[in-house]
């Protein structure tokens, strides 16, 4: 029987500073205790989810400059849609448009899980390092009471909901200047969905899709540095 050759890959990353920073707090039972958990593997989770963001929005940029370039080169046509508020055909290249779409769901769904991820480390250190149960209810209120914002995560998971699980998105390019800018559009169907009325989204301009990636990273590191500091 021929031997089967496995090629396994390197990953290093530097995204997970933090973990470090707990375990060095640690005592060497605890170590012990740790590294026959799953807090080993949450942590390599989050790092790679974190690096498949970067990723993700690198490719919608990269995604935006081609079709950016495309307009440029249609620059009669695509004035004639604008001017008779037509819709741009890409023809052959309308896989642009479907690449941003599915980035932009991915890059939703890994916010989701990281976030998701994060307060499953630290109900499952308290659980079985501390040897102090809480659940993840329990995190998320003592996460509220020391001041830190997480009703911004209700809106995400509406949002991630939309794309993912009820309607596609679809997009529309805003002009300024001599360059378009991304604009993700929900159906008007999104209206009928009960959270409608806490988050009352039709569009999503650069601004505010901007907004959600800030909140992200606002979120993931006040989290880390309230958990460190509580330990």
């Amino acid at each position: 029987m021929e031997e089967r050759q496995l090629l396994n890959i390197v990953y290093f990353s530097n995204r997970v500073e933090w973990a470090y920073q707990i375990r060095g707090k640690m005592k060497e039972d605890q170590k012990k205790i740790f590294c026959k958990t799953e807090l080993p593997d949450i942590e390599r989770t989050i790092s790679r989810k974190i690096s498949t963001i970067e990723i993700l929005i690198e490719n919608i940029n990269m995604e935006m400059k081609e079709i950016n370039k495309i307009l440029s080169e249609k620059q009669e046509e695509v004035n004639n849609c604008l001017k008779e508020q037509k819709a741009f055909d890409f023809r052959n290249n309308v896989h642009h448009i479907y690449r941003i779409i599915a980035y932009f769901e991915a890059t939703l769904i890994q916010m989701v899980a990281i976030i998701d991820l994060l307060i499953k480390y630290i109900s499952t250190y308290y659980s079985k390092i501390l040897k102090n149960r809480k659940g993840q209810k329990d995190i998320l209120g003592m996460l509220r009471r020391d001041g830190i914002n997480i009703e911004w995560k209700r809106e995400l998971y509406f949002l991630r909901r939309i794309v993912t699980h009820y309607y596609t998105a679809w997009l529309s390019l805003k002009k300024e200047r001599n360059y378009f800018q991304l604009i993700i559009n929900f159906p008007s169907s999104i209206r009928r969905l009960k959270d409608y009325k806490f988050f009352k989204y039709d569009t999503l301009s650069i601004n505010e899709i901007n907004k959600i990636f800030r909140n992200f990273d606002g979120f993931y590191n006040n989290v880390i540095n309230w958990f460190i500091n509580t330990l």
